[in-house]
């Protein structure tokens, strides 16, 4: 496995999200980094984390910088660059990713061990690389809304996101299309 360097950037707070877009795009277009994030650290400065599989050149990230630093009238950085701890990731996630009972939902992953609740209707979600797992606002809030219109009783439901299916498995579970020990 290859050792991943992370490059860390901390901007004034006075940026806006269509500045610190530009910084970050450095990172993830123009230095083709596997993933970028920005966000406000605890003083409300702008923090941008860009992780590599390579170790990046500092004076060539300067450089790339350099013109954005002038567009926003901001004194250079400095950027620092260090290898990220090897970790065993999927432990970690499964251990900070308890069982959620959400209405009749239960979403668990296949690490819990505990009995499901009585008459709840399971949803086994390994958190990993997808979206779904319920621990997000907006898909605890589909879940809840499905479970209040299950009246209607629709023939035909469309998850249209890029994770892990978990509003499909639950409208097959509130419509009774697959048993018990499906997902």
């Amino acid at each position: 496995m290859t050792a991943l360097q992370s490059v860390v950037l901390t901007l004034p707070a006075r940026l806006d999200d269509r500045a610190m877009a530009a910084f970050e795009g450095v990172f993830s277009e123009l230095l083709d980094s596997a993933a970028t994030s920005f966000q406000r650290d605890d003083a409300g400065d702008w923090q941008i984390e860009a992780l590599f599989t390579f170790t990046p050149d500092a004076a060539m990230i300067d450089q790339m910088l350099a013109p954005l630093y002038q567009r926003e009238s901001i004194t250079p950085v400095p950027i620092t660059i260090s290898p990220v701890e090897q970790r065993d990731w999927l432990a970690e996630n499964r251990a900070a990713f308890p069982p959620l009972h959400i209405g009749r939902f239960w979403v668990y992953g296949s690490h819990v061990t505990m009995p499901r609740p009585a008459a709840s209707l399971p949803l086994l979600i390994d958190a990993a690389l997808a979206f779904g797992s319920g621990t997000h606002p907006t898909t605890e809030g589909c879940l809840r809304a499905m479970q209040m219109i299950r009246r209607i009783a629709p023939r035909r439901v469309l998850d249209m996101g890029c994770g892990s299916a978990i509003l499909a498995m639950a409208a097959s579970r509130l419509l009774a299309i697959l048993p018990d020990n499906c997902c």
